[in-house]
């Protein structure tokens, strides 16, 4: 594709379709693990309608949910915030009935949620970082999960997505 401008200006760009192939890949690929969905909030009552908000967006969407582009979007794209819920799920359907249990306030193996105070000044922030990136090899997604719902602050570049380990 071609534009020219008046004053010279000269803009081109080449278009081409996405790899589907390597989408698939991709899909398969974040099929074989956990996926780690934090929200926060400043304060209790609007975690509550986020939490809401997206459980009323799954139910209600018409297209395909890429779940591991949400678990990046919700780590990397957003300021942690005081009050944390964390779900630990599989799939979208694990996500939606762990969002319904948690506005329900019934018993949830999949959510963890706490708020900033809880969070432990014991370590430094530097073991704190070697022992977050030895849970994300060792697959210990519940750790990781309360760590980051008690206060913990992830400072990597890349989203936390743990595979399930083989054996």
């Amino acid at each position: 594709m071609s534009s020219f401008g008046i004053g010279g200006t000269n803009v081109h760009a080449i278009l081409e379709a996405p790899n589907m192939d390597m989408k698939n890949r991709q899909k398969s690929r974040s099929d074989k693990g956990q996926f780690i969905i934090p929200l926060s909030a400043q304060k209790q009552e609007n975690l509550n309608q986020y939490v809401s908000d997206l459980l009323n967006y799954l139910q209600s969407s018409q297209e395909e949910i890429n779940l591991n582009s949400m678990a990046y979007t919700l780590q990397v794209g957003r300021v942690p915030m005081f009050w944390r819920v964390v779900f630990v799920v599989r799939d979208i359907h694990e996500l939606i009935e762990a969002l319904r249990l948690f506005i329900d306030r019934k018993p949830n193996h999949c959510a963890f949620s706490g708020c900033m105070d809880n969070h432990s000044t014991l370590i430094s922030d530097e073991e704190e970082q070697l022992l977050l990136n030895h849970w994300l090899d060792t697959g210990n997604v519940i750790k990781i999960a309360k760590w980051w719902a008690e206060g913990g602050i992830y400072n990597g570049p890349a989203c936390m997505t743990v595979r399930n380990q083989p054996g």
